[in-house]
Parts: structure tokens; C-alpha cells; sequence
């Protein structure tokens, strides 16, 4: 193997090294440029609660989905119960 071969390789090294610092170089400026801005703007907060919505969702035992059902149909009751004009009180 002649000295082209392992100039080739060193090239190919230095172009993965320089790429993985311009990536590393771009993160480190969304998280500090870029990510405190979309947090500020009031119209954009959403996204945290959609991700707490699919982290709830992935990770609901059984337990909870009956405790949910069970909530969700007695609020259904009480809602159809008013539109009759039915009252307890």
C-alpha cells in the first residue's frame, strides 16, 4: 500500500472531524440562540405539552386507561344530565 492510500484515509479523517465540529458547532448555537427565542414566544408553547401527551400515551399502564375511562364516562353523564335540565342539587 502506497502513500496515497493512507493520504486518501487521512483526508477522509480530517473531513469526519471537521464535519462532527461543524455540527457540534451548530447544536451548541440552536440551544443557545435559537431555543431560548422559540421558548419566549407565547404562540409556540405548545410543543412541550404535545410531548408530555405522547410520553403519557407510551407509557400508560392498564390501571390508568381504566381510571381514564372511567372519568371521562362519569364527565359524559354529568354533561348529558344538564343538557336534559336534570339538577341534583
Amino acid at each position: 500500500m502506497g502513500i496515497s492510500h493512507f493520504s486518501g484515509l487521512f483526508v477522509l479523517l480530517c473531513v469526519g472531524v471537521g464535519g462532527a465540529l461543524l455540527t457540534l458547532a451548530g447544536e451548541h448555537g440552536f440551544y443557545r440562540l435559537i431555543l431560548p427565542h422559540i421558548r419566549r414566544q407565547q404562540n409556540l408553547k405548545y410543543w412541550l405539552h404535545t410531548s408530555q401527551k405522547i410520553h403519557r400515551a407510551l407509557n400508560m399502564t392498564y390501571e390508568d386507561v381504566k381510571r381514564q375511562r372511567a372519568e371521562r364516562e362519569k364527565r359524559l353523564v354529568g354533561l348529558k344530565r344538564e343538557d336534559y335540565g336534570f339538577n341534583p342539587a
